[in-house]
C-alpha cells in the first residue's frame, strides 16, 4: 500500500521492458494504482534514468574530484498525474449506504488507520 495524505492505495512497481522505453531512457519505473471502475490498474507515476543522453545534447557538465569535466546525469519523472490519481482514490475509497456513494478517507495516524467514523 501506498500512503498520499492519509489515503491509502493498492498499488504496484513495473520495471519498464527495454521495447518500452523511451530513446533517452536506460530504465523506466512505473507507479500503478488499483482502479476498481475499471478493473485494471492504472499508471499514476512515472520515473526514467536518463544517464547522460540529454546532459551530452544539452552540454550539462560537472566537475569531478579530480576536477576532470563529466556529463551529468538525469532523471525524468511525474510526480503524479493528478486526473488519474484522483480516479484511484475516489474509486477505491468509496462506500455504498442507502443507496448513497461517501468518499471514505483515513483519519490521521494518531487516531489509528482504518477507523471510519459514524455516516451521516
Amino acid at each position: 500500500m501506498i500512503k498520499m495524505s492519509c489515503v491509502v492505495l493498492s498499488r504496484r512497481v513495473l520495471d519498464m521492458p527495454t521495447e518500452e522505453l523511451g530513446l533517452p531512457a536506460y530504465r523506466k519505473l512505473d507507479i500503478e494504482a488499483w482502479m476498481p471502475g475499471r478493473g485494471k490498474y492504472g499508471e499514476i507515476s512515472s520515473a526514467s534514468n536518463c544517464t547522460d543522453y540529454q546532459s551530452r545534447r544539452l552540454n550539462i557538465m560537472y566537475r569531478d574530484r579530480q576536477t576532470r569535466l563529466k556529463y551529468a546525469h538525469t532523471v525524468n519523472a511525474t510526480a503524479c498525474a493528478v486526473p488519474r490519481t484522483l480516479i484511484a482514490i475516489l474509486e477505491a475509497n468509496q462506500l455504498q449506504v442507502n443507496n448513497n456513494n461517501y468518499l471514505c478517507l483515513y483519519r490521521a495516524p494518531s487516531r489509528g488507520w482504518g477507523e471510519w467514523g459514524e455516516l451521516p
